[in-house]
């Protein structure tokens, strides 16, 4: 899953003929976030990079969480 930082506007009231300015803090920055629950502990766990989820992120998060696949997550 990624996350945009700044929100997307999908449509917004504006007069007729009239530009819509809407000011921004900065640029947007994309961040790619994969997490896991433990059930029926409730135990979250997640990792997170910047742009996007690669394989190495989603096996990050497998190798912290997961005892049948070699974690520490008890």
């Amino acid at each position: 899953m990624h996350f945009d930082l700044l929100p997307s506007v999908r449509s917004a009231w504006r007069r007729w003929g009239e530009r819509l300015v809407l000011p921004t803090p900065g640029k947007n920055v994309r961040v790619g976030v994969v997490g896991a629950v433990r059930y029926p502990t409730g135990d979250f766990r997640f990792a997170h990079q910047p742009k996007s989820v690669t394989t190495a992120l989603f096996l990050a998060v497998l190798q912290m969480g997961l005892p049948r696949f070699g974690g520490q997550w008890t």
